[in-house]
């Protein structure tokens, strides 16, 4: 059975994606609920830099493992290396698509193939990174700013339009066929979104603002949160408008960020990737809070925290930025990003799970809950409809592909060549 259908990994996503939609509750919170509110430039600084040290603790044990076994590990060794680089050239059953037009029954020579293409691995990894750094900072900055105009299960409900958008720039940029049921299930996930989002949009009479988080700098502080304990609203107003439209924004930037994780699989670790994303978003934190004459005031700020507030930013960049930024890859390595993007709604779950008991808001009337269950039921659909597997032309794309240099009995197939659908990633065949 492949990864993409294991009933282990299905439940692994699905769990990751429920953990994941606590993070925009738990942020939110930090922004307008602690005693002494932190701004977005702040906030996302300090959560990166803890994650930098916590990532730091699982990096060092790979970092000894590996000075220490290449002491012993010969040049040849088909043993997979540490940190998840699969060095293809090294395992020659690994290779045998990339070396399609070797002569029959000739050994395959790994330092001769080694020296044909050393620049072109190295372009790659370095482009990869970049791309991988600038969408997952986009993802947390979007997701930080949106979550001080508008309430966290909005933010999330945008955010469940990522699987189609992973379908949709995996077609547009890669050729990829539509999965089975595309078309249907983003009427009905719109048509859910939109029932959510207009029945909001009709209590905006209420006289409470529905975002209290904060401002952009043409209107003061960036980021600075108006109270500690703000009421909450049924309504929708211009500012909800605004984070709306930066959640659209990160999940542009979550699809990208999904499809760069596939194709990274063997060439780039998730540690270099993680490395490479929270040092630059606590660098540009950091330069523009220093940069920002209202940023500079609020620094001060950070020696009013007590030990909770303190405890709970350490949390949050612990358990979220690092550890589900882990989870999440492995995952998305194991079924594809098709298939890993399907569970991303189910976020809103977390969401409205933790938006009770911490920030009082969550859905406020019948015409609401009758409006995320129809996206619920859609996604549901849609992952069933996943499940039955390929629609005929991902299975005619994979055929073709698979006839181009696919692998044999007994030997491992690579997913870095293969097309991005649903069933991307196969399992290694006995």
């Amino acid at each position: 059975m492949s990864p993409s259908a294991h009933p282990a990994w299905l439940a692994a996503a699905l769990a990751v994606q429920l953990y994941n939609g606590c993070y925009p509750v738990a942020v939110r919170y930090l922004q307008t609920r602690i005693e002494h509110p932190l701004s977005s430039l702040q906030l996302t600084f300090l959560i990166n830099a803890m994650a930098c040290v916590s990532l730091l603790c699982t990096t060092l044990p790979l970092w000894a493992r590996r000075r220490c076994g290449a002491r012993w590990r010969s040049p040849g060794s088909t043993e997979p290396l540490d940190w998840d680089v699969e060095e293809r050239l090294l395992q020659p059953e690994e290779a045998e698509g990339a070396d399609a037009g070797h002569a029959e029954g000739a050994p395959l020579r790994a330092k001769a193939a080694s020296a044909a293409r050393p620049c072109g691995d190295r372009q790659v990894r370095a482009w990869l990174l970049a791309g991988t750094t600038a969408a997952l900072t986009a993802v947390m900055l979007a997701q930080v700013f949106s979550l001080l105009f508008t309430q966290a299960y909005l933010s999330q409900m945008v955010f469940m339009l990522s699987p189609l958008l992973v379908a949709l720039l995996a077609r547009a940029l890669l050729g990829t066929p539509l999965p089975r049921g595309l078309l249907p299930a983003l009427a009905l996930m719109l048509l859910g979104a939109g029932t959510v989002v207009a029945s909001k949009a009709r209590a905006s009479h209420a006289p409470a603002a529905p975002s209290d988080g904060g401002w952009l700098a043409a209107w003061g502080p960036l980021g600075a949160a108006a109270s500690a304990v703000a009421p909450t609203s049924v309504g929708l107003s211009w500012r909800d408008g605004v984070g709306l439209v930066l959640a659209f924004a990160g999940a542009l930037a979550l699809a990208g960020f999904m499809l760069l994780v596939q194709r990274s699989r063997g060439l780039v670790s998730d540690q270099s990737i993680l490395w490479c994303a929270f040092t630059a978003q606590a660098a540009l934190c950091c330069a523009l809070c220093c940069a920002l004459p209202a940023e500079r005031a609020r620094w001060a700020a950070l020696a009013r925290l007590g030990r909770r507030e303190w405890g709970a930013v350490a949390a949050v960049a612990v358990c979220f930025t690092c550890g589900a930024n882990l989870a999440q890859q492995l995952v998305i390595r194991a079924v594809g990003a098709p298939q890993a993007a399907a569970f991303l709604p189910v976020r809103l779950l977390g969401s409205l799970a933790a938006s009770y008991p911490l920030l009082s808001e969550g859905i406020t009337s019948r015409v609401e809950l009758a409006g995320a269950a129809l996206l619920l039921g859609a996604v549901s659909w849609y992952l069933r409809q996943q499940l039955k597997g390929p629609s005929p032309p991902q299975a005619a794309a994979a055929g073709s592909s698979g006839g181009d240099g696919g692998s044999r009995p007994g030997e491992r197939a690579t997913v870095i060549n293969r097309p991005l659908d649903a069933c991307a990633c196969s399992a290694t065949q006995v």
